[in-house]
């Protein structure tokens, strides 16, 4: 804090002597005259001082107008510009997506014509194996049928050379006896000697291979088909240095005739069965001999006895 200041006294000055002057009338309505005109001076300045502020307020009122007038222009033609632009782009979209639409359109037309153009290949080339075929079995049927005449010629020129032997003496079939169709032998048919356990052995037997040889026939048909369809994709090429058939083509001929030889089989079972089931099961079924049970056993749906096999085999 601060301590206050010493008040010193004032000095006294001595009083200045002034002359007295003494006012006139005519100085008196002077002043006066005067004092009103700088009054009214004063006035008209405050009017015009009054009059400036409030044409400034007005001008200045105009030009926020004049500016709210030029923001809200800007602002809609700002808006205005933003809407065709929209349009435009939207515009331009549409005109891609017809574009886009169109040349998917063309591709697809061109896909289209290249498939039916390739369907159209496929079909004729197959078309023109299909004819190769059909002109190779013509030609083998009829390299056949010449070979057959040739055989029966050749067959005929040897019945004709062959001297006439004398009639064969009649043959008397005793009662009870058969001629086998086979052999031609006359034979006397035989009751099967096999047990109900031998019987009951060989069934199992046929019934297990029955069921192996089916699934074994499926398998090589299904196979077979996969195969051909394989073909017809179009995998096969078909040249001059394929051959006689292709390794597909040999592949699906080599599946079928195993499938229809164990089918064969499956049919041969099937007879079987139904020997056994009649009561005739173990006999030769041309001759009427008991089947021996070793072959039973190694061959249990044969239903020829081997010289019956053994001649036919010697004819074929």
């Amino acid at each position: 804090k601060k301590a206050p200041a010493k008040k010193t006294p004032a000095k006294k000055t001595p009083a200045k002597k002034t002359a007295v002057t003494t006012v006139t009338p005519a100085q008196r309505a002077a002043a006066a005259k005067k004092a009103a005109a700088e009054k009214a001076r004063a006035a008209k300045e405050r009017e015009q001082e009054r009059k400036r502020a409030a044409a400034e307020k007005v001008r200045i009122a105009k030009e926020r107008e004049r500016e709210r007038i030029r923001a809200a222009r800007e602002k809609e033609q700002e808006r205005k510009r933003a809407a065709a632009e929209k349009t435009r782009l939207a515009k331009e979209r549409e005109r891609e997506k017809a574009r886009i639409a169109k040349e998917r359109e063309k591709e697809r037309a061109r896909i289209a014509k290249e498939r039916e153009a390739e369907r159209a290949r496929k079909a004729a080339e197959k078309e023109r194996v299909r004819l190769e075929r059909e002109a190779e079995k013509a030609r083998i049927v009829e390299e056949k049928r010449l070979e057959l005449e040739r055989i029966e010629a050749e067959k005929a020129a040897l019945e004709a050379a062959r001297p006439k032997l004398p009639p064969r003496p009649e043959v008397v079939i005793k009662p009870g006896h058969v001629v086998c169709p086979l052999s031609g032998m006359i034979v006397k048919p035989e009751e099967p000697n096999l047990t109900d356990k031998q019987l009951e052995s060989l069934r199992a037997t046929l019934l297990e291979e029955r069921a192996r040889l089916t699934h074994q026939a499926e398998e090589l048909k299904a196979e077979a088909d996969m195969l051909m369809a394989e073909r017809e994709g179009g995998d096969t090429q078909f040249d001059e240095e394929s051959g006689e058939g292709d390794t597909l083509s040999v592949e699906r001929e080599r599946g079928l005739f195993l499938s229809a030889a164990a089918q064969s089989t499956v049919d041969e079972i099937d007879r079987a069965l139904i020997r056994m089931d009649e009561g005739t099961y173990g006999t030769c079924v041309p001759a009427g001999r008991r089947l021996p049970l070793p072959r039973l056993e190694a061959l249990p749906w044969t239903e020829v006895c081997v010289d019956c096999k053994a001649r036919v085999e010697r004819r074929r």
